[in-house]
């Protein structure tokens, strides 16, 4: 009689260990959704950013002016019979 409850001890103790820290146990399971969380924010952040860029891309498809504000900051063009000045800062 007391074999079998040490058996049944050791069968129990067996399949906690497993529910509890074996493969796909409990702290499997967190680990788990807490990579699931984080890449749905990095997920978000990226979305946001297509979005960002998207209607970045319909302004400029629309907007001559929005066009050529970024051809003079990004690209440093100036129209004809501007003349264009560049200041240096010495440290």
């Amino acid at each position: 009689m007391n074999l079998l409850i040490a058996m049944m001890a050791l069968l129990g103790f067996g399949l906690q260990y497993q529910i509890w820290w074996g493969q796909g146990g409990y702290e499997q399971v967190v680990k788990l959704r807490t990579a699931v969380l984080q890449q749905q924010q990095y997920n978000q952040a990226l979305q946001a950013q297509n979005h960002m860029r998207l209607s970045m891309i319909e302004d400029l498809k629309h907007d001559i002016n929005l066009i050529e504000d970024c051809a003079r900051q990004d690209l440093g063009m100036i129209k004809k019979g501007e003349i264009f000045y560049h200041f240096i800062q010495h440290p």
